[in-house]
This record gives structure tokens, sequence and C-alpha cells, in this order.
């Protein structure tokens, strides 16, 4: 079947529109993880990672996280993956902000999608809403706290593959019935405190990452473009088919 050059870009357009926005900052293998450290990564209590567990260059994994996925410690997959975490890293943080010296306590905010820059520390008090399909990213200077019953709820069309935290030096997950979403890009350390809900990425650049009875869950990779063309090209193909079914159709019955 000849495809028709237009027929053929409309195609390439609409995959591309379709990519994930999470696509535009590139994880790499640190995607895989939902939680990756560069120190030590210590466990209390029964935590679940379903998703890959990293360490590098540290060597000590203690208290027995369930994990469903992989583990590497101190070896060639890590190191990429904190190579690729690093990348991810200043990719977000070059980004040009949007929103510029916002309230840092964004508890009770409703945000939509762009790039929000906070000088120094951020804080999440009770709710924060993220709604609509776009790119969250919070650029915050130093440290990052989500409180105790604190959640994030997405709204129209916003998905936690798309919400991203990079942060100065720590962040800090207070459980106690907490649900956080997003990836997090440490500089530092990461510590969730217990019965906390992640739906996102735990990732530390240099430091620790602390766990307490958690449930984290790793974020899947961004469809890949390629499979998204192929699928449109079968769609192309089955509808031509279909044209000229229908075609023959007619002439049969005339």
């Amino acid at each position: 079947m000849k495809i028709k050059r237009g027929a053929l870009f409309t195609v390439l357009a609409i995959a591309g529109l379709l990519l994930p926005a999470k696509a535009q900052i590139n994880l790499g293998s640190a995607a895989n993880y939902g939680v990756l450290a560069g120190s030590t990564i210590t466990n209390t209590g029964l935590t679940i990672v379903n998703g890959d567990l990293g360490l590098y260059p540290g060597t000590s994994v203690t208290g027995s996280p369930t994990v469903n996925g992989a583990i590497n410690v101190d070896n060639a997959f890590a190191e990429q993956a904190e190579a690729d975490l690093a990348s991810a890293y200043t990719a977000a943080h070059d980004l040009t902000p949007t929103f510029s010296n916002t309230n840092s306590q964004l508890g009770g905010q409703t945000l939509t999608p762009g790039v929000y820059n906070f000088g120094s520390s951020v804080d999440i008090t009770g709710t924060l809403t993220l709604s609509g399909n776009g790119l969250f990213v919070f650029q915050v200077g130093t440290a990052l706290t989500a409180e105790g019953n604190s959640q994030i709820t997405l709204t129209n069309g916003a998905q936690a593959d798309d919400v991203f935290w990079e942060i100065g030096s720590s962040a800090t997950l207070i459980g106690a019935s907490s649900t956080f979403d997003g990836t997090v890009l440490a500089s530092a350390s990461i510590t969730v405190d217990a019965g906390a809900t992640v739906n996102g990425d735990l990732l530390a650049e240099s430091g620790a990452v602390t766990l307490d009875a958690d449930n984290i869950t790793a974020i899947p990779e961004p469809a890949d473009a390629a499979l998204l063309i192929s699928g449109f090209f079968g769609i192309l193909v089955l509808g031509a088919a279909g044209v000229r079914e229908m075609r023959r159709q007619r002439t049969v019955t005339t």
C-alpha cells in the first residue's frame, strides 16, 4: 500500500503530540527505580517498593524492604542510574520558571502545569491540587517537607508521571496517612516517615534514602515513540484496507 506523504506527516505529528510530558525530562535508566540512593538505604518496618531499588556508590541496605523489582547495589546498573539521575536533575534545574516567588506553603492551593521556582524551602500541609494535562516541575532551593496527612490530588488530566520535584538539598515526606505523587530528584537525601504512600520515584543523588513502613510505586517509563507511531501506522493500514473492501463490495453489488 502506498501511503501519501501528507498522511505520513499527520501520523508523525499526532504521535508526537501524544508523547507523555515526562519525556521532556529524561530519567533514563533511573525511571525504573522506586528507590535510588547515593550513600545508604535504611528501612524500618514493612516497606513495599514496587519497582527497582538501587544504591551507588554506597553498599549498605538495611532493614530488608520488600522489593518487587531488581536490586542493584554498587554495580554498573546502579552507577548508570545515578548518572542518569544527575542528568535529569540538571535538566529540571535548568528549566526556565513560569512562576517564581510563589507561596512556599503549597497546601490548599490549586496549581496548573508549569515550572514553579522557590528560592528556599517548600511545605505541604493539607491538600495540594494539581489540575491539567501537562508538565509540573517544582524547583525547590533547599528542602521539601510534606506534612502528616497531606495529600496531592491530581485532576483534569494531571498525572503522576508528569510531576517532578527538584530539591536543592533534602526531602522529608512525613507519613501518618500522607499520599505523595511525582518523582523526587533530591540533591542530597530523602526521608519517608511511617505509613506514607508514594506514587512516584524517590531518587537521591549523594545522600541516603530512609524508609519506614511505606508503600512506594515507581512510575512506569513513558511509552516509546516508535510504538506509538507503529500503532498509528497499523490504524492507517487497517483503515485503508477497510476502504478498499467497501469499494470492492460496491463493485460486486453494482
